[in-house]
C-alpha cells in the first residue's frame, strides 16, 4: 500500500481540519490512486469532534476503499516538551480518549505519538531522572494501548530526549515491552544524522509505521537527497510489509499539493515495482 500522513490533510484543510475534511480528503485520495491514509488528532480539542464522528471516517474509508495505516496523536507531541508535563500523568487519559477513539477502525493497530524537543525550564541538567520520567510515561502509554490491543510508533524527533535510534533501543529495552517502536520519519532520520538505511536492520522488526519524506518536508521524494531506492529494500529486506506512507508538506494552491502528492506517489510506485520484479 501506498498512503499519506497527516500532512497531506494540513496541506489541503489547514491544521485546524476537522472530522468533516478528512472525509472530503478521503474522496480526493481515492482518485489520486492512493491506498492508505492515517488518522490524526492534531489539538488536544478535536478529540470530541473525533470521538463524535470517527465512524464517519472509518465508513468513508470503506466506501472508497482505502485503509487506515496509522493513528497519530500529535497533541501528546506536548507530554514530554518539558519537565512540567513530563513529570506529570498529563497524557494519560487523553491518550485512553485516542486509543477508544481508534478501535472503530478495524484496520488499525497502531498510535503514533511524537516525541519532540526538550525545553529545559530550569538550570537542572539531570539526564537520568528524565529518562527515568520518560519510561515512564511511556511504559503507561504502552499499557493503555495494549488494554485495546494497539503497539505504539514514537515519532522521534531531533532534539528530543530520546533523540536517536539508538536511545530509542535503550528506552524498548528498558520499558521491557514488544509494543513499542518506531514510526519511520525518513526527514527527522536524516536531521538526526542517522545512517537511514540501516534503522530497519538496527530496528529488527520494530518499525510499525512510515512518515516518507526527503531532506525537507515540502521537498518530493525523488527530487531532493534521499536515496528511496535504496532505503525501501532495506525495509522490505528488513520483514516491513506495512503501508509506505508519503509526508509532504506543501504550502500553495490545491492543486499544486495534489500534484506535488501525485508525483511522489507514482515515484515510490515505480520503486516497488521494480522491487517486486527483482523478487520475482
Amino acid at each position: 500500500m501506498i498512503g499519506v500522513s497527516p500532512a497531506f490533510f494540513f496541506s489541503i484543510y489547514s491544521k485546524e481540519f476537522t472530522v468533516s475534511d478528512y472525509i472530503s480528503g478521503i474522496s480526493l485520495l481515492k482518485g489520486m490512486g492512493f491506498s492508505a491514509f492515517q488518522p490524526e488528532i492534531y489539538f488536544e480539542e478535536a478529540i470530541d469532534d473525533w470521538r463524535k464522528n470517527a465512524k464517519l471516517v472509518a465508513s468513508a474509508a470503506v466506501d472508497n476503499g482505502l485503509a487506515a495505516s496509522q493513528f497519530v496523536a500529535h497533541f501528546l507531541i506536548h507530554s514530554t516538551e518539558n519537565d512540567s508535563v513530563l513529570f506529570s500523568d498529563y497524557g494519560f487519559d487523553q491518550f485512553h480518549s485516542v486509543c477508544k477513539i481508534v478501535s472503530v477502525f478495524s484496520d488499525i493497530d497502531t498510535v503514533t505519538i511524537p516525541v519532540g524537543p526538550f525545553r529545559i525550564e530550569n538550570h537542572d541538567f539531570d539526564f537520568s531522572r528524565r529518562w527515568d520520567a520518560l519510561l515512564r510515561k511511556f511504559s503507561e502509554f504502552a499499557l493503555i494501548a495494549e488494554e485495546f490491543g494497539f503497539r505504539i510508533a514514537l515519532e522521534v524527533l531531533p532534539g528530543s530526549l530520546v533523540g536517536n535510534t539508538d536511545a530509542l533501543l535503550n528506552l524498548i529495552d528498558g520499558i521491557g515491552l514488544k509494543s513499542i517502536g518506531l514510526n519511520f520519519d525518513t526527514g527527522h532520520l536524516f536531521n538526526s544524522h542517522e545512517i537511514i538505511e540501516m534503522v530497519p536492520s538496527k530496528l529488527n522488526g520494530h518499525i510499525f509505521g512510515t512518515h516518507i519524506k526527503d531532506c525537507g518536508r515540502s521537498v518530493i521524494p525523488g527530487e531532493g537527497l534521499l536515496d528511496f531506492r535504496n532505503i525501501l529494500s532495506a525495509l522490505r529486506e528488513s520483514g516491513y510489509e506495512r503501508s509506505i506512507d508519503l509526508e509532504l508538506a506543501i504550502e500553495g494552491e490545491r492543486n499544486e499539493i495534489i500534484d506535488g502528492y501525485i508525483r511522489g506517489r507514482k515515484y515510490i510506485d515505480t520503486l516497488v515495482a521494480e522491487q517486486q520484479e527483482e523478487i520475482e
